[in-house]
């Protein structure tokens, strides 16, 4: 059960595991509360059978249940956690099948956007739980979850499709790339400040992403978006492993985060990374070695981290080149079947 396949990282994960499953010759089947999204095409050209729901969530909850009745499913399986609360009354009413919850962001900040009632039956809803992140995981726990039912499945990027770009770029204008939903977690606006006081004045940033805050963020980025420096709106777009290959530094500023497919994306396409240490992150990046990690707040120590890495370009290299191993080795494609195999034989 999925409440969007929009073209977030979340949704990405999902067709990850729907393409393992599938490899494995498993039977997999969607019920979607959102129709005709980025990922939908994709997701069906595997294989995979799709019921679309819309409505009010009682609306959504009984066609839901009609579904599972037809189906006759061995695992129900949510994808967001806002999904999860739907599990709190399926798993009661079929009980043979085995109900799993997905935590993709740190549980605090789901209760703060969801209330106290909401976060609570998104946590104890369903019987088991998968956390994206290690901070997720450790949440959970500490919010009482049974620790044989939560188990932590690590995000994983396609190594063939995010590659380095093979050729030396030579001498040019530094490009920036930062890619997120233009909405107040992903901190747009801190990364704005970073910049505006970045002395070395030739750069381009590409932000690539949509959402609520777009104007203002045009508005903010116009004040230091002059002469030989740029700043471009990318909204979203298909296929980023293009615009990584195009960049030297990844930049993220968000306030929080599971394990952000963005940052993986990066670090397998060779680029040196610079972000917040929230969620996953500081099990990721070890400082100065596959990347650079900074507390969200500390845009002094962004600004000379990001200026540092535009003036030595034998340092972008030799980070970008740790960052390519670090994925390789830890967070390729091929370590997901055998992660979920592991996870679903502990529950079945």
């Amino acid at each position: 059960m999925v409440g969007t396949l929009g073209q977030g990282g979340a949704e990405r994960q999902l067709y990850y595991m729907c393409k393992t499953l599938k490899a494995a010759g498993k039977e997999v089947q969607f019920i979607c509360f959102t129709k005709n999204e980025y990922w939908h095409l994709p997701i069906q050209n595997l294989g995979v059978e799709m019921y679309y729901v819309q409505g009010s969530v009682p609306v959504k909850l009984f066609a839901s249940i009609r579904l599972i009745k037809k189906i006759k499913p061995q695992i129900i399986q949510s994808m967001h956690f806002y999904v999860n609360v739907y599990l709190s009354i399926i798993k009661f009413l079929f009980p043979k099948a085995k109900t799993i919850g997905g935590l993709r962001n740190d549980l605090y900040k789901e209760m703060a956007v969801h209330g106290k009632l909401m976060a609570w039956l998104g946590l104890h809803g369903p019987q088991y739980m998968i956390a994206n992140s290690l901070g997720a995981y450790q949440s959970a726990l500490q919010e009482g979850f049974n620790k044989n039912k939560v188990f932590y499945l690590q995000n994983v990027v396609d190594t063939n499709v995010f590659i380095p770009k093979k050729e030396n770029k030579g001498p040019h204008k530094i490009k920036l790339l930062a890619i997120g939903r233009l909405e107040k977690q992903k901190r747009f606006d801190r990364l704005f400040n970073i910049l505006s006081q970045i002395k070395n004045p030739s750069f381009d940033l590409t932000l690539v992403g949509d959402g609520t805050l777009k104007n203002t963020l045009i508005k903010q980025s116009e004040e230091f978006s002059k002469g030989d420096c740029k700043v471009i709106f990318t909204g979203n777009v298909s296929d980023t492993s293009i615009l990584y290959k195009d960049a030297d530094i990844f930049i993220l500023t968000s306030d929080f985060e599971g394990t952000p497919n963005v940052v993986l994306e990066a670090m397998a396409s060779g680029l040196p990374v610079v972000v917040s240490a929230v969620g996953n992150l500081p099990s990721i990046i070890v400082n100065e070695v596959n990347g650079y990690i900074l507390e969200p707040d500390d845009e002094q120590g962004f600004v000379r981290t990001i200026q540092k890495l535009m003036l030595d370009e034998s340092l972008r290299i030799r980070i970008g080149n740790a960052a390519r191993n670090f994925i390789d080795n830890n967070y390729s494609l091929q370590a997901l079947s055998e992660k979920m195999n592991t996870i679903y034989k502990a529950i079945i």
